[in-house]
């Protein structure tokens, strides 16, 4: 019975590829094949590999991890992510990526990677872990900065549109028929509630997160 780990390396960078395929063809358990998208179509046995190193840059890479999760299959696989896209790393970690190899990481740390998914591991190193720690905090803060945003009064809303269009205090208060007074303590109040230092900070929260609302005046 053949006992070979067989392992596809998917890339349309020929160099990068085959300089792959070459080194991990030294380790006699491993039964290494080349994939690019010319040939991805007519690669029939894709979904037998016991593992997969893909390109980061691989223009189906998206549809393959989708294909290969959909069907719930076995097959482990390695985001190869030498061009440092981090949102696609996010991606295909949320996806359940079992492992990423960095363009700071060598053949031995990517063998070892490999026979460490085969066996149920997960591989992400400092570099990739440190993406998305940074990436969850940010999620987290945009999450929370919505809700801060849903706080607001509708009254305290339409003056948070008017500040963010460039309006001044008295063109707000003339715009929704209030006392200057009564719409800087609408700002003060905002501030306040959004956990920000100036009506700038304000403004860019709206502007990230708020969709256009109907002025009312009194």
């Amino acid at each position: 019975m053949d006992n070979s780990i067989r392992i596809k390396v998917i890339s349309d960078v020929s160099l990068y590829r085959e300089g792959i395929i070459s080194q991990l063809k030294q380790f006699s358990d491993l039964d290494v094949q080349g994939i690019s998208s010319a040939d991805l179509n007519a690669c029939t046995d894709l979904i037998s590999a016991t593992a997969i190193l893909i390109d980061v840059s691989f223009p189906d890479l998206q549809l393959i991890i989708d294909g290969i999760r959909t069907q719930k299959l076995d097959t482990k696989i390695v985001v190869l992510n030498l061009f440092d896209q981090p949102s696609t790393v996010l991606e295909c970690a949320q996806k359940g990526v079992e492992a990423f190899i960095s363009k700071s990481d060598d053949i031995e740390e990517l063998t070892r990677c490999i026979y460490q998914v085969i066996e149920g591991s997960y591989h992400y190193n400092s570099d990739i872990t440190q993406l998305l720690l940074k990436q969850i905090n940010r999620s987290e803060q945009s999450a929370a900065q919505h809700h801060q945003l849903e706080l607001l009064t509708h009254r305290q809303s339409c003056v948070l549109q008017l500040l963010e269009s460039g309006k001044s205090n008295k063109e707000i208060a003339k715009t929704l028929g209030i006392e200057v007074t009564t719409v800087k303590n609408h700002v003060h109040t905002i501030l306040d509630k959004l956990q920000v230092h100036s009506r700038c900070e304000a403004a860019a929260l709206f502007r990230r997160y708020q969709s256009p609302i109907e002025l009312t005046a009194l």
